[in-house]
């Protein structure tokens, strides 16, 4: 965060002067998340990075991902059209293109899905679903899915991300542990952030003509439940197809306390408020 700080009151001008601004992004997205992943997990020794969960989804889990997808749309549109109800503009929510948004570079499509879709999906969910919602899952599977989604809600500068950016990384977390499978969230990242690339503004150019915000809402919203309905449907008929395969499924979590690490103590440790006091002041500014 104290990087990508520096880089966000960095004079960008500097930048402009590169032949390819897209690439020294990508490079900034692996320095700023996957070197430290890397000596993260080197620290942690052999055979942590398979406690990630990197393998892919099994294909009985396709029909949950792809509607959780939809569920990502439905919920952020739904999200954000609430918000601008209030006189609330949100921000850019695809991070290294926040920290950027000030460059005046006319924009290819191509390298636009490499810097601000793939890139993040790779890097960034490496970190956040992948060695956050690990480390933290040791304090309960809640613990894990709401600090790592409430740090990368952090993250994304801005109080008119934060909802946004906490249900994205919310969601993310909770269909890593229905499918157990890192890629599951690189994947939805993915596509959620070419669905903010390329489709959200034309979206919502449709969306704010009605005269009945409430209306809209209800319909954003009960399109979001729907799917999400049908997603978990999916997980269901998963699940109880393992009990014929002895496969494991998840455990259930009655308990917010596990192991060493507590929701109460990661929420009052110094990282943590140190990490809030540089977001409410950053966000501030």
């Amino acid at each position: 965060m104290a990087l990508l700080t520096v880089l966000r009151f960095t004079d960008k001008s500097v930048f402009e002067k590169q032949d390819n601004i897209y690439l020294a992004i990508i490079v900034l997205e692996f320095l700023v998340f996957l070197l430290p992943a890397a000596f993260y997990m080197k620290l942690k020794g052999r055979g942590y990075f398979s406690t990630l969960m990197p393998s892919m989804f099994k294909p009985e889990a396709a029909a949950f991902v792809v509607l959780s997808l939809f569920a990502l749309i439905f919920g952020s549109a739904g999200l954000r059209f609430v918000t601008e109800q209030f006189g609330v503009s949100r921000g850019q929510m695809i991070l290294m293109e926040a920290v950027f948004d000030d460059v005046g570079v006319s924009p290819s499509p191509a390298y636009m899905i490499l810097t601000f879709a793939l890139a993040p999906a790779l890097c960034e969910e490496l970190i956040f679903r992948g060695i956050m919602l690990s480390e933290y899952k040791s304090g309960g599977r809640f613990c894990g899915v709401f600090m790592s989604s409430l740090l990368f809600a952090f993250l994304h500068f801005g109080f008119e991300n934060f909802l946004q950016a906490f249900f994205l990384g919310a969601y993310l977390a909770f269909a890593v542990s229905v499918t157990g499978s890192l890629p599951t969230a690189m994947l939805l990242r993915f596509f959620f952030a070419l669905y903010e690339l390329f489709l959200e503004n034309q979206l919502f150019n449709i969306l704010d003509r009605p005269n009945n915000p409430v209306f809209m809402i209800f319909i954003l919203f009960g399109a979001f439940l729907a799917v999400l309905f049908f997603a978990l449907g999916c997980a269901e008929k998963m699940f109880f197809s393992y009990s014929f395969e002895n496969r494991p499924t998840p455990e259930r979590d009655d308990s917010y306390v596990v192991g060493d690490v507590t929701l109460a103590k990661s929420l009052i440790s110094i990282p943590f408020a140190v990490t809030v006091v540089m977001y409410v002041i950053i966000s501030a500014v």
